[in-house]
This record gives structure tokens, sequence and C-alpha cells, in this order.
């Protein structure tokens, strides 16, 4: 009987072909898995480290508090090196090639490795299937924000901040803001059928997204937003897009301080007259 001549992975994608394994889908569990591990970690440091306290503080000055910090899964990384790789490799025995795929650590030219969001607020994106899909930090001494690289398992485009919390709200209107800023200042606010497109522009995968469980898009963004295309988009697809004039405020956020119950009142016209 003659045997193919197979390098090793050529032979285990045969072996996993003859037994009708999919590898790809095994490897996007594992990263599903190690996300949702490093969420869970990240969160619970921001509720019991004591060093996180100044971070906390951000937060509140953000305008969110206990149960909109839990519900948004916010987490924290103190100054430490490697107490999350250490986490991650023995308690939950990831390996740390899987972490550096999932951008999570930080390889030095000497091949050493240590953890990559130290000293930050992390800003899990969680999908609708309430998988974690990446982390944004804000660096709390540098006052900066850091965002997650795209990648094979994560294309920032195809997603919205807080699409899964906006969905549970059951609402057939939702409010679309441009950056973190704008949305925790809402959310602090009580206000949940809310997403962020990230940046000040909506593509086509996010209101694809939108779609699927809304039928009115209420847009409070930046001028350069592009609207017209949102609403091009709306008409074609029986949808109704509602830009909101900040009128004489110098920015979103004075718009949202002083017309908060203006907000409230139009998402309820609305629900009023699609239920």
């Amino acid at each position: 009987m003659k045997t193919k001549e197979l390098d090793y992975k050529s032979a285990i994608q045969e072996l996993a072909s003859v037994a009708e394994i999919d590898l790809d889908a095994d490897k996007a569990e594992c990263l599903s898995e190690l996300m949702r591990d490093a969420a869970m970690y990240y969160h619970q440091q921001l509720k019991s480290n004591p060093k996180a306290k100044s971070a906390i503080d951000i937060l509140h000055s953000w305008g969110i508090f206990g149960k909109t910090i839990v519900q948004l899964r916010i987490g924290f990384h103190d100054n430490s090196f490697n107490t999350f790789i250490n986490y991650m490799t023995k308690e939950k025995e990831h390996t740390l090639s899987q972490l550096e795929i999932a951008k999570l650590v930080l390889k030095s030219f000497r091949g050493n490795y240590c953890d990559k969001m130290r000293n930050s607020i992390i800003i899990p994106t969680i999908d609708e299937n309430g998988k974690v899909a990446c982390f944004d930090f804000f660096i709390t001494d540098k006052q900066q924000l850091y965002k997650y690289p795209n990648s094979k398992s994560f294309e920032r485009s195809h997603h919205l901040y807080s699409y899964n919390l906006a969905v549970q709200t059951n609402k057939k209107s939702v409010l679309i803001v441009a950056n973190y800023e704008d949305y925790f200042k809402l959310a602090g606010k009580g206000i949940f059928n809310l997403v962020s497109t990230y940046f000040p522009k909506i593509t086509v995968a996010q209101l694809n997204l939108l779609k699927q469980k809304f039928k009115v898009i209420m847009v409070l963004a930046p001028q350069h937003f592009n609207i017209i295309d949102c609403q091009k988009y709306c008409r074609e697809n029986n949808m109704y897009c509602d830009s909101l004039d900040i009128m004489e405020c110098s920015s979103i956020a004075e718009y949202i301080d002083k017309y908060e119950q203006d907000i409230i009142n139009k998402i309820n016209e609305y629900e009023c007259i699609l239920t």
C-alpha cells in the first residue's frame, strides 16, 4: 500500500477532513473563549483592584456609574507587566501564541512577552451573540484612546459598539453617535437603544446590522458624518433616518446636557408610532 508524503500541516488538515472537523471553526471557538476569559479578567480587575480607583473616577467623569459600567463590561489593567499573561496561561491554559494572535500581548525583539493594555480602562465590543469582538483601551495617564486593530477575525466596519444592548431594549428606533464620549453620556442617562459607529461615518455593513432589528435611525453625529448615505440606505430599505440638529450648541455633549429630555421624548414618540 502506498502512503502519501505530507507535511505536518497538510496531514492535520487531511485528517480533519476525513473526520469532518472544521479547523477554522475550532480556531474561532478557541479565540472566542480566550476573548471571553480576557473580558472577565479585566472587568474583575476594575471591581477588585485597589489601583482601579483613578480609572473609576474617569468613568464617573464620563457619566457612567455602577450598573452601566457592569452592563458595558468595562475593564481595567494596572501597570504590571505580566499579571494578565500569568492568569491567562496558568489559570485559563491559553498559550502565549494564542494571546499574540488575539492582539492582547506585546512581544519584544528578544522574544519576551508582556501585557499590552497596561494602566488602561478597557472597553470591549460585544456582538449580538454575546461574543467579545475587540478591546479598545484608554490609557489613563496619557488620556489617550487606542483602538484594537483590524484582523481576519475582526473588521471594525462590520461592528457597532453596544449593538447587543441596543437589541436587548426591544425598541424599534435606535440612536447613533460617532464616539465613546457621546455614547457614555447618553448611556449614563439611561438611554440604551443606542450604538456608536466608532468613527464619524457609518458603513453599509453597520447599516445592515441595524436593519435586522430597527425601523428608525436617529443620528446624533458631527456635521461631516455621512448622513446622506444613511438616508439613502434607509429609503431603499423601508426604514426612516432622522438627523438630530444640535442647533446653537457648540458640541454634541453640550446638546445632550441641554436637551436630554427632548431626546427621550423623540425616542418615545417613535416607539408609540412603531408599536
